[in-house]
């Protein structure tokens, strides 16, 4: 993981939610979080005008897209890397 300079023990905690093992950062990751503030404003704004909280059902797909998204691309670029095949 990339280490940064100076950084507090908070500052390198945050810096290890938004990126990848490797200390690569994630666009899943930091897309996640934007739609995750993106709903929270949106359901806030919705309850204050109506008074009632809307169905959640659908806001966990919608945050949880682009993280997916991410994943998805990783597995299918190192389908192809794998060089072990079944068998021997």
């Amino acid at each position: 993981m990339t280490e940064l300079p100076g950084a507090s023990p908070k500052g390198k905690w945050i810096f290890g939610i938004f990126s990848e093992a490797d200390g690569t950062a994630s666009f899943g990751r930091v897309g996640s979080f934007i739609c995750l503030v993106v709903v929270i404003i949106w359901v806030s704004f919705l309850v204050w005008h109506n008074r009632t909280l809307p169905g959640l059902g659908d806001t966990s797909v919608f945050i949880g897209t682009p993280y997916g998204l991410n994943k998805l691309a990783t597995a299918v670029g190192n389908f192809g890397n794998n060089t072990q095949r079944a068998g021997g």
